[in-house]
């Protein structure tokens, strides 16, 4: 996954509205827009679509897992002289984590998803926590 498409994700992320569900196509997020209240049919839609790319939470976890994992890589990887890119990724993971609460709220029925969904927002704390000094040089 390159750059660019690691801060595509983590603004889809960061702007995730409550109750819209996500899926994967070609290492990107798709958002599903929240249909439930407004079209029947829109929502029977939705579903089949989801089911026929064999979309869930859990393999949209496992596929935020991937994000921040690369991510992490690549802000290890990045020169500390290349400011812009580095404050630039680093501010997109910072948002990012709003995207993780709206996805808790989303899916606040299944407890053991919004657990999971708290490990990685625990991770991703650690992960922003250990590159903050970042935040400060490029400024």
């Amino acid at each position: 996954m390159d750059y660019n498409t690691i801060l595509l994700n983590f603004s889809l992320l960061h702007n995730l509205k409550p109750y819209e569900k996500l899926g994967i196509d070609n290492n990107e997020l798709r958002v599903y827009d929240q249909v439930y209240n407004t079209n029947r049919l829109a929502h029977i839609h939705q579903a089949l679509a989801r089911w026929w790319r064999r979309e869930n939470r859990n393999k949209v976890l496992t596929f935020l897992h991937y994000l921040y994992a690369t991510a992490e890589l690549t802000l290890r990887s990045l020169p500390i002289t290349d400011t812009w890119r580095v404050s630039r990724l680093y501010s997109h993971l910072l948002h990012s984590k709003t995207g993780l609460q709206t996805l808790r709220e989303t899916y606040c029925d299944d407890p053991q998803f919004v657990l999971k969904l708290k490990l990685l927002d625990e991770y991703t704390t650690n992960l922003v926590d250990s590159f903050s000094h970042l935040e400060y040089q490029s400024q």
